[in-house]
């Protein structure tokens, strides 16, 4: 027995040292630096340099034989990732040969809520098999546009007849955004010969999704509480007005209707405390179970597996007494969902959702300096709100065209009341069969999404509510954290030097504005 706890303890160490140690944040960037050159930049990895300085940093940091093998097995581990990034795209091409321009027989499942409001459905599918006369191709996603409307609904199952055209042919946004989504062809003059629902884990995924859909449809009446419900459950927005976009929008509550961090590690932290005396094995199980559920349960967007993942290496963490290094858990997260989809480092989700967390890990802890006068919960909230808006400024800035004004304040309001609305929206799905309590819990909860609605209303009202920006040009942004970084590191860089590169950027800035 004694051995075996011994043993047991040595995996823990191991494991933990593996997930939670620098080293792998290191490589991970790398990864994440060589997938950015090659999809932007059209560079083919150097491996040759890649392997030298992973060389270098097992020199720099081995200080033991435990060390030695964790460090070299990260090492490894890197350049498989490169490796798995570089095939991954090659893949890629080698589907566009076969299948650009191609018709063929697609069978699989509908993994988008179909948008009806237009005069065609637009939705995405994940092919189980493309018949054509080159070949059969499996796992392929691909967006469909169908000019008749047809009745179809998240995970159904769909047999149809299509032309194939890449994605990526033509470089435009909308492609970017297709291959974002993980969708590498669209499908155009579409003949649905069949479908049906789906079974197996998408069958459990739409009948779960369904079941919240017609939840909130029933005891609900209030149009934004149905519209909240529904994002905040199942990840459909389809229900939201144009008004309730915008108040949201310029409020600064966006983040709040989409499904990311926030939303999965309430619930995962909900359901870790609440089975926390049952063994913490056994709590973690359960948490994670319900994490990777709800992430997949609303889309399985980049922003929700990126907050899974992270809660994943935080759990791990918590098993094995050890401290989770954040940053490290952050770039493990890049890595899986670039080795899942290189593409998706196009989507703004993806980019958002980690310039966010990184700007709160860098500057959350100096803003709650600058405010220790406050009480704690208002100064957290406070620098989270601004340390993640600091980040994201320039892709805030290039995708709307302006700034909230109101944003911090309108997070201190809904911070105070947004984990009992999400709460209540769950129980009273548990509870909808039960009388009398499923119209008290029914009641609750509309109040609580109705109160998040008037509050971005009144935000969204108020006068100079945003602040008009032009868009960033490449200079630009990167002076933007060339700054950041100098910010970071203020402490080991002399004054002159950073007076230099400070005015340096203050000049490209102002030239590149005028180029």
């Amino acid at each position: 027995m004694d051995k075996f706890k011994s043993f047991a303890e040595k995996v823990q160490d191991v494991t933990a040292n593996v997930l939670l140690t620098r080293p792998l944040a290191v490589f991970s960037v790398l990864a994440f630096i060589f997938v950015i050159m090659r999809l932007y930049f059209s560079i083919e990895p150097l491996l040759l340099l890649a392997f030298f300085i992973g060389c270098l940093f097992v020199f720099l940091y081995v200080k033991g034989k435990t060390d030695a093998f964790i460090t070299a097995f990260l090492c490894l581990s890197m350049l498989l990732g490169i490796c798995a990034a570089n095939n991954k795209l090659f893949k890629v091409e080698s589907l566009y040969k076969s299948l650009d321009d191609e018709y063929v027989r697609i069978s699989g499942t509908v993994s988008s809520v179909p948008d009806e409001g237009k005069s065609f459905n637009t939705f995405f599918v994940e092919c189980d098999e493309i018949e054509s006369h080159k070949g059969t191709f499996n796992n392929v996603k691909v967006y469909v546009k169908l000019k008749d409307r047809f009745p179809l609904s998240y995970g159904d199952r769909i047999l149809f007849n299509a032309k194939l055209t890449a994605a990526g042919r033509n470089d435009t946004p909308f492609e970017k955004y297709y291959l974002a989504k993980g969708a590498l062809f669209t499908a155009s003059d579409v003949t649905v010969l069949g479908r049906s629902p789906s079974a197996g884990f998408d069958g459990i995924l739409a009948r779960a999704r369904n079941y919240f859909i017609t939840v909130s449809d029933k005891w609900l009446e209030n149009r934004d509480a149905v519209a909240l419900f529904k994002a905040l459950t199942a990840g459909d927005r389809s229900d939201f007005s144009k008004e309730l976009t915008r108040n949201l929008s310029l409020s600064g509550l966006s983040h709040i209707a989409c499904v990311s961090g926030l939303h999965v590690s309430i619930i995962g932290m909900a359901v870790f405390s609440l089975f926390k005396k049952r063994g913490r094995v056994l709590s973690a199980i359960l948490a994670l179970t319900a994490v990777y559920f709800f992430a997949f349960l609303t889309g399985a967007t980049p922003s929700s597996l990126r907050a899974a993942i992270m809660f994943t290496s935080f759990i791990i963490a918590r098993i094995a007494l050890r401290d989770n290094d954040s940053f490290t858990s952050l770039c493990i997260s890049a890595m899986l969902l670039i080795l899942i989809n290189p593409y998706v480092i196009f989507d703004t989700g993806f980019i958002l959702s980690f310039l966010s967390v990184l700007g709160i890990q860098i500057f959350s802890y100096y803003f709650k300096q600058l405010m220790s006068f406050l009480p704690d919960k208002l100064s957290d909230s406070i620098s989270v709100t601004m340390a993640a808006q600091l980040m994201t400024a320039p892709v805030v800035v290039n995708m709307f065209g302006y700034l909230t004004t109101y944003s911090v304040f309108s997070n201190i309001i809904i911070s105070v009341i947004f984990i009992w609305v999400l709460y209540l929206c769950f129980v009273l799905a548990f509870v909808a069969p039960i009388p009398i309590i499923n119209t008290i819990t029914a009641w609750l909860c509309e109040c609580g999404l109705i109160i998040i609605a008037a509050v971005a209303n009144f935000f969204a009202e108020l006068p100079f509510s945003h602040i008009g920006a032009s868009s960033m040009n490449v200079v630009q942004i990167i002076a933007y954290y060339v700054i950041v970084v100098m910010f970071v590191f203020r402490e080991k860089l002399s004054k002159w030097f950073t007076g230099t590169v400070l005015l340096l950027c203050m000049l490209l800035s102002v030239v590149s504005a005028f180029i």
